[in-house]
C-alpha cells in the first residue's frame, strides 16, 4: 500500500507553491532540518481545525470567521519560527488569501441564501488552498499526518479537488 507521503508526493511532483516546486524543497531537504519542527508543529495545529473539515451546513459565521483568524495566528506563528525565506514565503501567501476571504465573510449576512453561498466559496477556496500548501510541505518534509480524517481531507481537496 502507497503512503501518504509517497501519495502526496507523486501528486505533487509539477506542483509549484508561491513559485517554488516541489523539488526545491527536496533538495535542500537536509539543509532545512531545524525547520521540519517548525513545519511539523504547524501541520500539526491545522489538523486540530475543524473549520478545514466540517460541513458548511454545521458552521456558523462568527465561529468560521474565528477559526479562520486562528489559522492566520498559526501561520504568523510558523512564519516568525522558521528562518527560510520560502517557508516564510509560503506562510505569508496562505495568511494573505485567508485574511481576503475573512475580509469578505464579515460583509455576508449567514441568513441570506445568496451570502450562505458566498461562504461556501469562500471557505472552499480556503479548504483548497490550505490542503495543497499541507501536501506540498508533508511531501518536502516527509511529514505523516497522523489524524486519518485530516489525512483525507488533504488527500480529497489537495489532489482530488472537489
Amino acid at each position: 500500500m502507497i503512503s501518504f507521503v509517497d501519495m502526496v508526493t507523486i501528486a505533487s511532483g509539477g506542483v509549484t507553491i508561491c513559485g517554488l516546486p516541489i523539488t526545491y524543497f527536496i533538495a535542500k531537504r537536509n539543509a532545512l532540518i531545524a525547520e521540519k519542527q517548525h513545519v511539523e508543529n504547524f501541520i500539526d495545529s491545522m489538523s486540530k481545525k475543524d473549520v478545514l473539515r466540517v460541513n458548511i451546513d454545521d458552521e456558523v459565521l462568527a465561529a468560521v470567521i474565528k477559526s479562520l483568524e486562528n489559522i492566520i495566528q498559526e501561520t504568523d506563528t510558523l512564519s516568525t519560527q522558521t528562518s527560510d525565506n520560502s517557508i516564510k514565503d509560503i506562510a505569508y501567501n496562505l495568511r494573505l488569501m485567508i485574511n481576503t476571504e475573512v475580509r469578505k465573510m464579515y460583509d455576508l449576512d449567514e441568513k441570506l441564501v445568496k451570502d450562505r453561498y458566498e461562504i461556501y466559496k469562500s471557505l472552499q477556496k480556503v479548504r483548497l488552498n490550505c490542503a495543497k500548501i499541507l501536501a506540498f510541505l508533508c511531501a518536502s518534509f516527509e511529514i505523516e499526518i497522523k489524524d486519518p480524517d485530516f489525512k483525507n481531507f488533504v488527500l480529497n481537496y489537495a489532489i482530488r479537488p472537489r
